[in-house]
């Protein structure tokens, strides 16, 4: 048996799907009032029937915070996929972050050695290696450094892998992911698939900051590859390509047929942007999607390198071109 936490998310749902495309029995921990609508629709473009989703997959519900009922989910399972995380910029939201990206991991990693666990595959993130200096080459032999370039959301990240290192330390297998900006078809008011969704209506600004990024179908392959293999102890980075956010917005709305972004933000626009909006956030006045860590990692360059899969485990990532053209179709569709 498998568990997957954060099963109703985009990563979750698609590493569960997977799963069950491979013949494994799912155990999918969700919270009681977490919709499972667009688990349906990714399973639906992920090409799963009905009677496979009814033989091979059981909802539980549960939550990271509550100690008996992971306890109760983590009854005959043998591999975790951990997968739930709040991803959030916002800093009046940074408790919440911290208490389910760094306590709820480590009441996982607590569960998981009482109920004899034998392997944890933690969905971290790119974020989680640090950000020292603009235009870094990152793999991950990248070590942590304290730098006003790590946002909170960076920090529960490591500090969450942290706690799964500890597992590993008192017996538990692990084995870490850290993915890019993950492209994909999900929910397009929350997290990555939200950018499809600006870009079909209209999104005007653009900088020439650089990225890495990775196919959500690459995700969840790469993640179920190592989950399921003997390998033990390590972590991977998961980019498929690194290119500007430029490039990027551009090629999403070829692609939608949309007009591109025409307002290029130069740095100096960033950095007097940042001052607006730690001034506003004093006097109470906060903005929901623009905040000044996301501004300033735009106007940055960061390259990832993710040589260590492809050699490891022969991974092959999915051209940005292809992954593109399929995510635009699956929102088409919808």
């Amino acid at each position: 048996m498998r568990l997957v936490t954060g099963a109703t998310g985009m990563v979750g749902s698609y590493i569960t799907c997977h799963l069950l495309s491979q013949g494994h029995k799912v155990r999918a921990l969700k919270r009681k009032q977490t919709s499972t609508v667009w688990f349906h629709r990714i399973a639906k473009s992920c090409g799963l029937s009905d009677k496979v989703i009814a033989e091979q997959l059981e909802w539980v519900e549960g939550d990271l915070g509550d100690i008996h009922s992971l306890e109760h989910a983590l009854q005959g399972v043998e591999l975790v996929y951990h997968c739930a995380a709040v991803v959030t910029f916002k800093k009046d939201e940074a408790e919440n972050l911290f208490h389910t990206n760094v306590t709820g991991t480590a009441n996982l990693v607590n569960v998981c050695l009482s109920t004899k666990v034998r392997k944890l595959c933690y969905i971290s993130s790119i974020a989680a290696l640090s950000r020292k200096k603009n235009n870094e080459q990152i793999d991950e032999t990248a070590e942590w450094e304290d730098s006003k370039l790590n946002s909170n959301y960076a920090k529960s990240k490591f500090l969450g892998e942290l706690e799964v290192w500890r597992g590993q330390e008192e017996g538990l297998e692990v084995v870490v992911v850290n993915p890019g900006f993950i492209l994909g078809f999900g929910n397009p008011d929350r997290g990555s698939a939200s950018l499809f969704k600006k870009i079909a209506k209209g999104f005007s600004f653009y900088t020439q900051g650089v990225n890495g990024y990775v196919d959500i179908i690459d995700v969840a392959k790469a993640s179920i590859q190592l989950g399921e293999s003997d390998i033990k102890g390590e972590r991977f980075v998961l980019v498929g390509f690194n290119i500007s956010y430029k490039e990027l917005f551009f090629s999403i709305a070829e692609a939608m047929g949309k007009k591109p972004p025409k307002f290029e933000v130069k740095r100096w626009m960033g950095k007097l942007a940042v001052l607006f909006l730690n001034v506003f956030a004093k006097i109470g006045l906060r903005t929901e999607f623009v905040t000044p860590e996301t501004i300033t990692n735009s106007m940055s360059k960061y390259y990832y390198y993710a040589d260590k899969v492809i050699n490891q485990i022969n991974f092959n990532f999915t051209p940005k071109e292809q992954t593109i053209k399929r995510i635009t179709q699956e929102f088409k569709q919808y």
